[in-house]
């Protein structure tokens, strides 16, 4: 089956489930006020110091797609990496 356009011929994709698309979101830890001069003379290999203890288990995360929140939860520490137990989400079915 192709779909007829005005120039060309372009061939039907079979429908795709929603287990099979993905997309990319960003999981945000921590916000501070820098003055503009320091951001001017940030360095590649600079450091800025976060609000708060570090990362350890407890501390809130957004989880956002674009501008969009999408959920909220706390950083957990699994065996040999840091995860995001999910308290709240936003995404209506």
């Amino acid at each position: 089956m192709t779909i007829e356009g005005e120039d060309t011929a372009v061939p039907a994709s079979p429908p795709l489930s929603a287990a099979e698309l993905s997309v990319a979101l960003d999981f945000f830890l921590a916000s501070r006020t820098v003055p503009i001069a320091d951001v001017a003379a940030w360095r590649e290999g600079g450091v800025v110091a976060l609000p708060g203890t570090g990362l350890e288990a407890g501390v809130p995360v957004t989880i956002r797609n674009g501008d969009a929140v999408v959920a909220e939860g706390h950083l957990v520490m699994l065996d040999d990496c840091c995860g995001v137990r999910i308290t709240k989400t936003f995404i209506s079915a």
